[in-house]
């Protein structure tokens, strides 16, 4: 039994040697071309092996032309016109008859000959007077104000003053310009208006207006 192992492992023996000649002689030949006309390894430290590049050489997008740089357009510029507010009683004004600019009587309160006479007067003292009962939804002062400059426009004599006879909320007041406007003349302007008052509230007209006239 024991002789019968050892001539079996030695045929096993046997037939691995000569499978193993059998791959040996296999590869013995001669190598396939590929691998024979293979280059030995680049030596890439080597400086003779790298290709030059020639210095004029440019990259794809180095070759392409620079983007033409256009200056920004000049900004437009448009005159804007000068605003100038309207003074809404100026249409008001300039519907006056030029014999009635000193003494206006909206409300018709007084005679014509009155008109005539303390309207001269005024006229020398450089004094506006207008009797009215529409301020057109202004302030007194504001419609004083308004009313006097409008004046003015039709008028070269910007050394004057206004005196309104207010019958729409009854505060009479004043507007000057000019040299007229100091507080001396301001202060002879309230004591005038003050004392006027009482003749104003009993609808004496007249007498108001000469008040007015002999206290400037």
């Amino acid at each position: 039994m024991k002789h019968y192992f050892l001539i079996c492992l030695g045929l096993l023996c046997l037939c691995t040697g000569c499978a193993g000649i059998a791959h040996a002689e296999e590869f013995s030949g001669e190598s396939p071309e590929e691998f024979v006309d293979a280059p030995a390894e680049m030596d890439f430290l080597n400086p003779g092996n790298l290709q030059e590049i020639p210095a004029d050489s440019e990259s794809p997008e180095d070759s392409e032309p620079d983007p033409e740089i256009l200056p920004d357009p000049e900004p437009e510029y448009s005159e804007i016109p000068e605003t100038v507010p309207v003074n809404p009683l100026q249409e008001r004004v300039n519907s006056l008859n030029s014999e009635m600019m000193y003494l206006i009587d909206e409300d018709q309160v007084l005679s014509e000959s009155a008109r005539e006479t303390y309207g001269n007067i005024l006229a020398q003292q450089n004094v506006y007077l207008l009797i009215t009962d529409h301020l057109d939804d202004l302030a007194p002062g504001e419609f004083a104000k308004n009313y006097h400059q409008a004046l003015l426009e039709n008028s070269e004599n910007f050394n004057s003053i206004f005196i309104l006879i207010n019958n729409d909320t009854y505060q009479d007041t004043f507007h000057v310009s000019g040299d007229y406007a100091t507080e001396f003349y301001a202060e002879q302007l309230r004591i005038a208006l003050l004392q006027a008052t009482p003749a104003l509230v009993e609808g004496r007209y007249e007498d108001a207006l000469e008040i007015l006239c002999n206290s400037l």
